[in-house]
């Protein structure tokens, strides 16, 4: 077997280690593959003769007129009124398409009799455009020339005399000099009138302006035709030329049909004129699919090779045009042979892209050099030791070159697929997007449904692919069951006269010498046209009305924003372009494409909902007659659930062969179980509307940090069921959760969903509660919110209004029968006939007098409770004042007891690429909109890594904890929260105050048992998901359990670090003493949920728990060890002799003048420059910040007025060091969103 010329130099001897062979003993560890074989193909021979007989398709259907030789050069219009003639070499349009005369001025008084006339040739570039100008109402597109004259110098106008028409001129485009014989030109002109019956002949591009334009005359529109123009070409069949490996895997073998698919027009022997240029290689790609289903992608690269004319024989250098017709025998001269040739390579994993940048390489290593290595060893790099993308390893960046000087194509990046129960597939909903529009799309959803024969062209192989795929891809879930070939080569065209629906990918180049089958809908990519030969064409208004509606709309709105992610393939494969604007440009591609096949999938969802109802389950043992779908499936029933205009469709739809295997698969189960589970829970709740929101907030820095809310929001809510049944009055619980309802609506937060008015309506319908849910409802309508049919179920559940409700229900709700029904008085009421209006006014007046009547009862009851309201706010009194001295820290230490259980939280976490630590505004800033990403990323580094929670929890109790005394939590003396902060005389116990030994008033502790651990930290979106499927498969009650800390800790402890941030009420601090504690004694109540709450304590730190010894001690620690105020944790490593007290005492100076540009600079300058100087975990702002928050207190502080003036400090100082290096030393601030997170989620924490 002949190996091609610039692979001949060593492929049959190349060698792989063992290590990395396919017996080696490492084989079963390794990742697998990322391809499987590399392929050579092109025409077959050892240097002999080749066979006379050329291979030509000849599939069933009628020849079209051989193809024109030559392009079309130049385009002309004529005057024929005015006596002009048609100008040597060119041809005149005279008629129709259809053959119905032509006259453009319409036969009127003082027409020119304007004709379109064109030349064919190679002396200059061919035309690529056409266009259609009216003079005075638009310019012309960039590129394009005005034909406003004849030949003969007269006016080109094409539209007829007279006023109130424009004048009409053709425009065109050239291609660029130097194309070469294979640029892309226009072939064919011609002229439709659609009076006629005419349509846009099959192929050709029809222009949208009517070369006709006034009152009278049939109107007349261009078409042109796009193609490859070319003569003396010899095709033959493909054939294997090389491969690698040699050895079939057992489990892949190489199929024999590659090299046809390679190759899919053959592979074709040329003749060109000398010093034509070698056109550019073409990149395709193809799908095989196997007896099992199993599909095996492939991607090729076809170019061009010399032929020694030696080899052929003296009728085929005639038929190639190398020898003279009138002298038998003389060769003609300036001619150059050329055959077609190509490579490839074969995976199982669709990763098109890498292919294409690694074939590329491979053929521009081949034609330069010389180089250091062969071509081979790179084939066998690639194939053996690049691996599939795997969670350890999602990202690989492959630089195949070894050189100095490196290529833009030189570089590849592998991405591992997003993590999704749909199938793996090579489809781009983006392109098949970009090719048709949303309508044409959505036709083409209806084709496939219905199983059509569907044939797709294009004059680009590498669309067709991932085009079809796309097709078979948005049917999700139904399974194409009929023939698929994506790019099908000339030698199985034959399928397409199957009598069996089929999806068919095919060059447009077919169509040159065959028609399409009259039974086949053809599709253009090209030119965006849908040709159908059926009597009834097919319209996407038989699919259901709403679905249809909501997909149309959203496809509509996603067409209009791909412009925007468009990057052209040079700056694709930059280096630097896959290191920086990789993850945003990629990002907004992935995100476009998740929206489109999210948006097909919404559609079916829609399209066959209530499914799981007509399933028919087998009464008796499977036989041959129980698989029928008639048996499994109760057809009619389904059907009659439709709506009637769609009853065709559904017809259609329940008889196909994949709708059959569908409902095959649901009751007897197969390999895509997990795939159709999927589905059904998009069948129940269509696609996520809590990401989508994230995903739309996530680009406005202040829209995410309330997004982020919201869902904080949403995860307490999502708990409140079990903190009602844990709290003593449940009523008072339930009033609770409405006052948070209405704190979150009074902070503008951007909730997922309405998950929090479901379950607080849900709570009031258990619970007896109709007047607060009403309140709820109305809160829900004024925040704008529309209830879907499952909250507004929650609703309608509330005890009935009407008979036997006496007002009870609201015993405790602080409301009474007139607020109750005040809120459905100030409702719309319904208007209708006299008689109505009377008995609702009635009604009316009823409600109001009951009201009335019970407002002296009320006075009266206030005027009883007043007495004890004076007692209760006199006590209140006596406790703040008791309060007041416990916080002036008196000096009897020790009066007050600490609390049993401290827990200490921090979400800081170490970025270890840089070594520094990212806080808590920066960690929720870099999170993505992504319920299944536990990546933040680094503001300084940018690079993602997991952050962690840290615990520590210091137990203060005895080791056997007994009974506590009985008057322990009703202390009057104990220090009430928000009072008021220590005197400012004494500045050493006012900076100590955050500390734990004092925070309390108590300056010795006894011995505590410390526990500790780092959980993982989780954006809001993947703990509510994760919540959810907590509560789903172990229902609410387990939120309540003592074992919850233990069971699940990391859904524990994000929970409390969320509440405790948002000074939410929750249960969680109770659970942890509780699981200390061991089980109940009893089951019911539980009021060891309810202890003490001055004995557990949550503090939420801002810094680290445990800090780092090697590290550089942070300057607020070293403020607190000069000035002696007591810490939490002694610095247990040296202190550095730079970072002095008197630099301390400068910085602060510089701070409290508003020099805090000098501050920024004393700091960097005793830290010196990296990488010799002092390395700080912490960046220059929040070493500033937490000094200035030591030294003054947090309390005295406006950290709004700081990040105002570091701001100015930066900018001043970016003026004379740069920004950038300004970067590199960390001496920025933080984000706009990082501020924003911060601003919406309270007060900093404690530092």
């Amino acid at each position: 077997m002949a190996t091609p010329a610039f692979l001949a130099s060593s492929l049959p001897y190349l060698t792989i280690p063992d290590a990395v062979s396919e017996g080696g003993a490492m084989a079963e560890e390794r990742p697998p593959r990322l391809v499987d074989y590399f392929v050579i193909a092109g025409l077959a021979g050892n240097g002999g003769p080749i066979p006379e007989e050329t291979w030509v398709p000849e599939p069933s259907g009628l020849l079209r007129p051989p193809r024109p030789a030559e392009p079309i050069t130049d385009v002309a219009v004529i005057a024929r009124a005015l006596g002009e003639e048609v100008p040597q070499g060119y041809t005149c349009i005279q008629a129709s398409a259809g053959g119905h005369p032509l006259e453009l001025s319409a036969g009127l008084l003082g027409g020119t009799q304007p004709v379109i006339c064109y030349r064919r040739g190679r002396d200059r570039p061919p035309l690529v455009e056409l266009g259609v100008l009216y003079e005075g109402k638009e310019r012309p597109k960039p590129g394009f020339q005005v034909l406003d004259t004849t030949p003969y110098s007269h006016s080109a106008n094409l539209a007829p005399p007279g006023p109130g028409h424009p004048r009409t001129y053709l425009t065109y485009r050239r291609a660029a000099e130097g194309a070469g014989l294979h640029a892309l030109g226009i072939t064919d002109l011609c002229l439709v009138l659609p009076s006629k019956g005419e349509d846009t002949p099959h192929t050709y591009c029809r222009l949208p302006r009517n070369l006709n334009p006034g009152m009278w005359g049939p109107a007349v529109y261009l078409c042109y035709k796009v193609g490859l123009a070319k003569a003396n070409t010899l095709v033959y069949e493909a054939e294997l030329l090389g491969r690698y490996p040699e050895e079939d895997n057992e489990a892949f073998p190489l199929p024999e049909s590659v090299p046809v698919f390679c190759l899919p027009m053959g592979a074709t022997i040329e003749c060109w004129p000398t010093q034509t240029k070698y056109p550019v290689p073409v990149f395709s790609t193809f799908v095989l699919t196997g007896a099992a289903g199993d599909k095996v992608y492939g991607a090729a690269l076809q170019f061009y090779e010399a032929f020694p004319r030696a080899r052929l024989s003296e009728r085929q250098a005639r038929a190639l045009g190398l020898l003279s017709a009138v002298e038998r025998g003389r060769a003609l001269g300036g001619r150059d042979v050329r055959t077609r040739r190509a490579i490839a390579v074969l995976s199982r994993w669709p990763a098109f892209p890498a292919f294409r940048a690694f074939l590329t390489f491979l053929y521009r290593y081949s034609v330069s050099g010389p180089h250091r290595l062969p071509l081979e060893a790179h084939i066998s790099h690639f194939i053996h030791n690049v691996p599939f993308p795997s969670p350890q390893r999602p990202r690989i960046l492959v630089q195949v070159r070894a050189e100095a000087e490196m290529s833009p194509y030189d570089n590849l990046l592998l991405c591992q697929p997003v993590s999704s129960p749909l199938p793996l597939s090579g489809a781009s909903f983006l392109q098949l997007l970009q090719s048709l529009d949303p309508e044409l799309a959505i036709t083409l959803l209806l084709a496939v449904l219905t199983e059509h024969k569907l044939l797709v062209h294009s004059l680009r192989p590498d669309l067709l692919t991932s085009v079809c795929e796309a097709l078979v891809s948005m049917i999700f879930p139904l399974h194409w069951q009929c023939p698929y070939i994506p790019l099908c080569p000339l030698v199985l065209a034959d399928v397409l006269s199957a009598p069996v629906p089929f999806i068919v990918g095919i060059h447009s180049s077919y169509f040159d010498l065959h028609d399409p089958p009259a039974d086949v809908i053809c599709v253009d990519l090209d030119t965006n046209m849908l040709f159908q030969t059926e009597k009834k064409p097919l319209s996407p208004r038989t699919l259901p009305r709403k679905p249809y509606k909501v997909l149309l709309a959203t496809l509509t709105n996603l067409y209009q924003q791909l412009d925007q992610t468009y990057t052209g393939p040079e700056e694709e494969a930059s280096l630097e372009f896959l290191l920086t604007d990789y993850e945003a440009v990629c990002g907004r591609r992935a995100r476009l494409e998740r929206e489109v096949q999210g948006a097909f999938l919404r559609f079916m969802a829609c399209l066959l909902k209530g499914y799981r109802d007509f399933l028919r389950p087998l009464t008796q043992a499977p036989s041959e007659g129980s698989r029928d779908v008639d048996n499994l499936f109760f057809l009619q029933g389904f059907l009659k659930s439709r709506e009637r205009s769609s009853h065709k469709l559904y017809s259609q739809l329940l008889h196909t062969q994949m709708f059959s295997q569908f409902i095959e698969e649901c009751s007897f189960g197969s390999a895509r179980h997990a795939a159709l589970e999927f589905f059904d829970s998009c069948v129940d709740k269509e696609m996520k509307v809590a990401q989508r929101m994230a995903q739309k907030s996530a680009a406005m820095p202040e829209l995410w940090a309330r997004c982020l809310l919201g869902h904080c929001y949403g995860l307490w809510f999502l708990c409140l069921p079990a903190y009602v049944r844990s709290a003593p009055s449940r009523v008072r619980a339930l009033h609770t959760a409405y006052q948070v309802l209405r704190q979150m609506e009074s902070r503008k937060v951007v909730l997922p969903d309405e998950v929090c008015y479901r379950v607080l309506m849900q709570l009031c319908s258990h619970y007896g509660q109709p007047v607060l849910s009403v309140r709820v409802m109305l809160d829900m309508r004024r925040a704008g919110i529309v209830p879907n049919t499952i909250t507004y179920g929650y609703y309608n559940k509330v005890p009935n209004w009407g008979e036997g409700w006496d007002g009870s229900l609201c015993q405790g709700c602080h409301l009474d029968v007139h607020g109750a029904w005040q809120a459905v008085l100030e409702s719309k009421w319904p208007s209708g006939t006299p008689g109505g209006r009377l008995r609702w006014a009635k009604l009316r007046n009823v409600v109001m007098g009951a009201a009335q009547f019970r407002q002296p009862l009320r006075e009266r009851r206030q005027r009883r409770q007043q007495p004890k309201q004076e007692e209760e706010e006199e006590t209140a009194a006596q406790r703040e004042a008791g309060s007041s001295q416990t916080e002036r820290l008196s000096d009897t230490p020790g009066s007050f007891p600490p609390p049993s259980l401290e827990i200490l939280l921090s979400s800081c976490s170490l970025c270890r690429a840089c070594d520094s630590l990212v806080y808590d505004e920066e960690i929720m800033a870099g999170w993505a909109p992504d319920d299944s990403n536990l990546n933040t990323t680094c503001p300084f580094c940018a690079c993602p890594f997991v952050p962690l929670l840290s615990v520590q929890t210091l137990d203060s109790r005895p080791s056997a904890p007994g009974p506590k005394p009985a008057g322990a939590s009703g202390n009057r003396d104990a220090p009430v929260p928000g009072g008021p902060g220590p005197v400012l005389s004494d500045r050493r116990l006012c900076l100590a105050l955050d500390e734990p030994q004092l925070c309390n008033g108590h300056m010795g502790v006894a011995s505590r048992r410390v526990e500790g651990g780092a959980w993982a930290y989780l954006s809001p979106l993947v703990l509510r998901k994760e919540l959810e499927s907590l509560v789903e498969n172990e229902g609410s009650e387990v939120l309540a359990l003592p074992e919850l800390p233990a069971a699940h800790p990391i859904i524990f402890w994000n929970l409390l670090w969320y509440f405790q941030r948002l000074r939410l009420p929750s249960i969680l601090p109770c659970l942890v003493l509780a699981s200390c504690d061991g089980p109940p004694p009893t089951p019911a109540p539980s009021p060891w949920l309810m202890p003490d709450p001055a004995s557990v304590q949550v503090r939420l730190l801002w810094d680290v728990l445990t800090p780092d010894p090697s590290s550089c001690p942070p300057l607020y620690v070293l403020w607190r060890v000069h000035s002696q105020i007591p810490q939490r944790v002694v610095w247990p490593g040296p202190v550095p002799v730079s970072l002095s007290l008197a630099l301390l005492e400068s910085v602060l100076r510089h701070v409290g003048l508003n020099e805090v540009h000098k501050a920024i600079g004393l700091l960097l300058e005793t830290l010196g420059p990296p990488p010799a100087g002092l390395h700080l975990q912490r960046g220059i702002y929040r070493e500033i910040l937490f000094l200035t928050m030591a030294a003054l207190g947090k309390d005295h502080v406006d950290i709004v007025a700081f990040d105002k003036k570091y701001k100015s400090a930066f900018n001043k100082l970016a003026s004379s060091m740069g920004k950038e290096e300004l970067r590199q030393r960390r001496a920025q601030m933080p984000t706009p969103k990082a501020i924003d997170c911060r601003k919406y989620f309270g007060a900093p924490l404690e530092c």
